[in-house]
């Protein structure tokens, strides 16, 4: 087994990105893609900088998903410290309010 095909093998279990460069990415984007369905992410780099990543909609729906969790984490702190909050009992003004300070993200 040679370094690459560990790497590859690895990759899933370190939760790493393995990069490659876009001319092997391009001649192996077959394999490359059965990887991906298995777990794997790939960095595709050229000129030895990343130009693009290479994984699965599931890990792009969970990433995003953490994302906008954690968003709301943050706006939910920032209402709560702005006293806006202070009871179950919020005016119609309040939630209006509320809804459109959060159309602005």
């Amino acid at each position: 087994m040679d370094k690459e095909e560990l790497i590859l093998r690895e990759a899933p279990m370190l939760s790493m990105s393995v990069s490659i460069g876009s001319f092997e990415a391009k001649t192996k984007f077959a394999e490359l893609l059965r990887n991906v369905e298995k777990g794997f992410s790939y960095s595709i780099t050229r000129n030895g900088k990343t130009v693009a990543v290479l994984q699965s909609t599931a890990a792009n729906k969970k990433s995003a998903g953490i994302a906008a969790l954690n968003r709301l984490s943050t706006r939910a702190s920032l209402i709560q410290a702005s006293g806006v909050i202070h009871s179950q009992n919020l005016s119609i003004a309040d939630i209006q309010e509320l809804k459109n300070d959060g159309r602005k993200y």
